[in-house]
């Protein structure tokens, strides 16, 4: 298995994981919050990710 040694701030696509890491919570609220329509997943075959631009603007939302 190869490993992706680029930091995850210059990532454009994250794991629900590193999205979670990134972010400072559960991967549970992520998928809460995709289910409430508040955060947008993306598949790619069968696996899920998220934007980082998204996810920073969920960010920017939620401590608004």
């Amino acid at each position: 298995m190869q490993t992706n040694s680029t930091p995850i701030h210059q990532r454009r696509l994250l794991t629900l994981r590193q999205g979670s890491d990134y972010a400072g919570v559960c991967r549970t609220k992520l998928y809460g919050e995709a289910k409430a329509g508040r955060l947008k997943l993306l598949k790619i075959g069968g696996s899920t990710r998220i934007e980082r631009s998204e996810l920073d603007r969920w960010i920017d939302e939620s401590v608004a």
